[in-house]
């Protein structure tokens, strides 16, 4: 006794075979002709009564002859691209960076302009934790040294 092979892969077969015989046929019917008004007509199926040119069928685009070089070439370009981007990116958040350190500079300078010229007898500590109350000279330094930050970091 034969095994027996299911109906739904017979059938798929059966589809299979008379699509690709269907497709050649389909592909090679056109046919051009004129009317009695001058009209010219295109159809699959020449008039009986009519002299017909048949058509040959334009060849179908074949999109995977690319050759290999250009298929590279683009894959090397986009490499490049996303390089580029990734440099891009790098860069943007240095420089957002270096305006945020820039931003904290300048608010330091200005809250130090503003005790140093507010205050004339402002003390200062040093690094061992003792207190100096500056001379007028100094803290003239020190105003002028926070409105030259001032310049360099406000906008």
């Amino acid at each position: 006794m034969a095994p027996k092979m299911p109906i739904f892969l017979l059938l798929t077969f059966i589809a299979m075979l008379f699509m690709s015989l269907a497709v050649p046929i389909a592909a090679d019917s056109a046919y051009k002709w004129v009317d009695e008004k001058g009209v010219t007509h295109y159809s699959q199926r020449p008039p009986p009564d009519r002299e017909t040119k048949k058509m040959a069928s334009p060849p179908a685009p074949d999109k995977l002859k690319m050759p290999a070089e250009s298929l590279n070439m683009r894959l090397e370009r986009l490499e490049q691209e996303q390089a580029a981007r990734e440099r891009a990116a790098k860069q943007q958040a240095q420089e957002e960076k270096q305006q945020a350190a820039r931003k904290h500079n300048c608010e330091a300078a200005r809250k130090n302009l503003t005790l140093y010229k507010g205050n004339p007898r402002l003390r200062i500590g040093d690094s061992s934790g003792n207190y100096t109350r500056l001379n007028e000279k100094e803290r003239h330094a020190h105003i002028t040294e926070a409105k030259q930050q001032i310049e360099e970091n406000c906008d």
